[in-house]
């Protein structure tokens, strides 16, 4: 048993080390792309955006100088909402449940260590094996983390994964595989209730700033593969690249800016929507309308998520601690 145990702990240490190595490279890469694509942009694109393409019907010298602030000053405004929300997704802290005595734990919540595991779908576990505590709710333990563990409100997915395989040489290639498609190692943090606004907007200002690109830079595309004459001080070969960045992240990112949209709008958690997809196609079966706790209709949950209040933290980052969870949920959890 205590083998067991032991192998089980490397495994989670492992597994820690792992994704903290590559959630470090993953950053540092972030850093390097972003500050490459911004040089490339101020230096290449935007100086042939502005005068150049400015209306041909006002092509006034001040109207080119109004052109060239306005786009500067979009650059600016995406530039500091992006690196702001990134840097605030990766050190606030997700948001930990209180940990309880093993005196209180006796008294109150010992029943909660029998209980049967529910079925995948059927619901979630009351107890958790990891930190031997309680599970409040919405509260999931991350391994890749493995700190004192269960997140509040976790909205990411690595914590989802468990491979089956028993191989562990198996099991490390496919976790550092799949960690790299994970929202927890781009950002080197687990997304939870104290965060996940800061990431939901960082995904927002990326896919803005990404849209924003490509539409520069596609007419430089076109023209240097489409005109024999090329004038311009760049390679055809980064335009070519940052063409394929600015598209190829648009693409990506909006897929993950609709899920986290839905989930919000829902009021729902990753790990929730899998066990709701069961329960919603359940209560079909029987007949009885299926009911979520914590969706409180459209408006309310983004109210509830941004604050009543949104739009100052939408156009500019904020360090303000999101709200509570619910008034019923209110009390099961802690500061961190």
């Amino acid at each position: 048993m205590e083998a067991e145990v032991s192998k089980e702990e490397e495994a989670r240490r492992s597994d820690k080390w792992r994704a903290d190595v590559v959630g470090g490279l993953l950053v540092a890469w972030v850093v390097v792309l972003v500050s490459w694509v911004l040089y490339f942009h101020f230096t290449a694109v935007l100086p042939y955006t502005a005068p150049a393409r400015a209306p041909a019907a006002s092509s006034s010298w001040w109207w080119g100088q109004a052109w060239w602030c306005f786009h500067l000053a979009s650059c600016l405004w995406l530039f500091q909402g992006g690196t702001a929300s990134y840097f605030s997704a990766l050190l606030t802290r997700p948001g930990y449940p209180r940990r309880i005595g093993e005196q209180e734990v006796r008294q109150h919540y010992a029943h909660l260590r029998d209980m049967p595991v529910p079925a995948r779908g059927e619901g979630f576990s009351r107890w958790c094996t990891h930190c031997q505590q309680p599970k409040f709710d919405r509260t999931h333990h991350c391994k890749y983390c493995n700190t004192y563990g269960m997140i509040l409100l976790l909205f990411g997915l690595a914590h989802v994964y468990e491979p089956a395989a028993p191989v562990r040489s198996l099991r490390a290639v496919v976790t550092m595989v799949t960690m790299v498609t994970m929202v927890h190692a781009w950002i080197w943090n687990c997304v939870g209730q104290n965060n996940h606004r800061h990431f939901f907007l960082f995904v927002v200002y990326v896919w803005l700033s990404s849209f924003y690109g490509a539409l520069n830079v596609l007419p430089l595309f076109y023209e240097a593969y489409n005109s024999e004459e090329w004038t311009l001080p760049m390679p055809r070969s980064q335009v070519a690249v940052s063409t394929f960045l600015n598209v190829s992240t648009v693409l990506a990112v909006s897929i993950l800016l609709a899920v986290q949209a839905f989930l919000i709008s829902t009021g729902q958690t990753s790990v929730e929507w899998q066990v709701n997809r069961v329960q919603r196609k359940k209560a079909k079966l029987e007949g009885r309308p299926f009911v979520n706790p914590h969706d409180f209709g459209f408006r309310r949950n983004w109210e509830h998520f941004l604050g009543k209040h949104s739009l100052p933290f939408v156009l500019l980052p904020s360090l303000v601690a999101p709200p509570p969870l619910d008034e019923s949920s209110e009390s099961h959890y802690a500061g961190v």
